[in-house]
This record gives structure tokens, sequence and C-alpha cells, in this order.
């Protein structure tokens, strides 16, 4: 099945990158440079991995129930859930629904697109991929694009015929081999906490076991000293992604962490993030944590598509308000 998945997830995510983006009742959407950005979840991501690509832009990521304590004066909100049916974003719509600013919804259906539709706000269709939000992320990247720099779209478009799939392929079955059983921990720069991130969520979900990140200098000055008696061993492995953009102290807090890690007794790889520009850099990533993700799954035997845990929750939770 995974196999078959495989194969799915690859072909889907080169479609992506044909997605048009239309604002409807865009003549609504006043031209301003700052954002506030209201999405969680694989929804969530869009924001972070947008400041990564780049630092300019202003733009603040809100991952709540209700409304952040800033100024909305000038700045447009963009409310973003691939399913429309997000519990936290449809209460920062609905919060936000007085304030005057520009704001605009991205979602591929749900209950969100159509408050958009029926407050005659101005919003942004997806495709429905029939496929959970973390495997959309370009999906909904591009549209966010088409509100904060539309320039880039071309860009990445561009950037298709540079994806070596053969290379990420091999490359995730091989980083799976070394995983094996154990559990992941992937450290990065603090400018690549979110392609860390990446790889934990996309693990928690198709893989469904425990995976976490962190990023250098910040786990220098405490978790390193979480891992220094030898009765953790048998449940850890630390995969170090190399980025040659990182800074140099950072490169070296990175070898030498390694190296004291392998000292106490633990398994620890290496990833490089690779591509020639930033914006490769970051589709390398998303399709490599896709592939190990569900390469994991296979190892493990689950099924990368099954949510039932949180479908369970989420309609649990519904019922409570």
């Amino acid at each position: 099945m995974n196999d078959f998945f495989e194969d799915l997830l690859i072909r889907k995510f080169f479609e992506q990158f044909e997605f048009e983006p239309v604002i409807f009742n865009g003549d609504k959407i006043k031209n301003y440079d700052k954002f506030l950005f209201i999405g969680v979840g694989g929804s969530g991501l869009v924001a972070d991995i947008l400041k990564n690509l780049n630092q300019n832009i202003d733009i603040i990521s809100h991952k709540n129930y209700g409304i952040p304590k800033i100024d909305f004066k000038d700045r447009t909100i963009i409310f973003n859930s691939y399913s429309g049916n997000t519990e936290e974003v449809i209460d920062a719509y609905k919060n936000l629904k007085k304030i005057k600013c520009s704001k605009i919804v991205i979602s591929s259906n749900g209950k969100l697109l159509n408050l958009a539709k029926k407050d005659k706000i101005p919003y942004i269709q997806l495709l429905n991929l029939d496929l959970q939000p973390r495997f959309t992320i370009l999906l909904q990247l591009i549209a966010i694009l088409k509100i904060v720099d539309g320039k880039m779209i071309d860009v990445i478009k561009k950037s298709k015929e540079d994806i070596d799939v053969k290379k990420i392929k091999f490359l995730a079955k091989s980083i799976v081999k070394k995983i094996n059983s154990l559990i992941p921990i992937f450290y990065s720069s603090f400018e690549n906490s979110i392609i860390s991130y990446l790889f934990k969520i996309k693990i928690n979900e198709s893989a469904k076991m425990p995976c976490f990140y962190n990023f250098f200098p910040e786990l220098n000055h405490n978790e390193m000293l979480g891992f220094s008696k030898s009765r953790f061993l048998k449940n850890f492995c630390f995969i170090f992604l190399y980025d040659d953009e990182d800074n140099d102290r950072v490169k070296l807090r990175m070898n030498l962490t390694k190296k004291i890690y392998e000292k106490f007794g633990f398994k620890t790889f290496k990833i490089e993030i690779f591509g020639e520009n930033r914006i490769l850099k970051i589709l390398n990533s998303l399709i490599l944590s896709d592939l190990l993700s569900i390469n994991l799954a296979r190892i493990l035997k689950e099924n990368p598509q099954d949510l039932k845990l949180l479908e369970e929750f989420k309609d649990k939770l519904w019922k409570m308000q």
C-alpha cells in the first residue's frame, strides 16, 4: 500500500506546481505589505516556510484561539485552513470579523470557505487533492504568495525541473534504515528550524511514532545535558540537518555536538539540506520529509493516511461547544 502511496504523493506533489490561484472578491484587498497569518497544524506551516524564503517579509503567525494583541492598521489578515474546518482558525475569523482591516481566506472547502462566501470576504479556493494538509504545503505556499509576493510563484514553478526525485527517494530509504525503530530527534540551525519541524510533524502523523526537533545554538544551553546519561541510549537517534548557508559558529557547534553525542554512545548521522538556492532547499525538504515519513510508516506497518485518533479528538471537541 505504501509503495502506491509514495508514487501518488510524488505525482500530486508535482501537480501542485500547476496551481494558478485566483482571488475572488479581490477588489476588497488593499495593497499592504504587512500580514497576520492564522493557521495551525499542516496549514500553519506556510507562514514559517515563507519567512525562511524571505526574512524581510513582515508576517506574524498566530497559532491559537482568539486574536493576537497587535496593531491591525495597514495589515492584511490571512486565514488559512486546507480543510476549512480548523476550529482555531474559524474562532479567529469570528473574533476578527468586526475589525476593519483587509482580510482573505485560503481553503479548499468547509465552514471557513462558506463563511468567506457568505460575508463576501476575499478568498482563494485551493485544489482538493484528497490528501491531508501536511502533503499540500506547496499548494498553500503558492496561494499565500499570490497575496504576499506574486513574483516568487514563477521562481518556484521554474524550480520544478531541478528536483531530483531519484536522489530524494534513495536518501529517504537510506535514512529510514538508520532510524529503524529508534525515536528520531532532528537538529538544525535556528534559521532552518521550520525544516526540522517539517520532519517532526510528518513522522508523527504518517508513522505514528514520537519525533522531536530542536535548533542551534539554543539546544547547547540546555537539551544536550538531558542526553548525557547512558540510560537513554537505546531510545533515541539524532539527525543533524546541515546547510552550507549556516553561520560558521553554528556549523562548529553541530560538529562538536555530534561528536559528543557519539561519545555518549548515541547513533547520529547527518542530512545535507541540498539545493542550489533557498527555494530548492525548501522544495527538496518538503518531498524528502514526505517520503521519509511514509517509508517509516511502512517499516512500522502503519497507514500514513490514518488519522482516526485526531479525527475522534476533533469530533469530541466540536461537541463540547
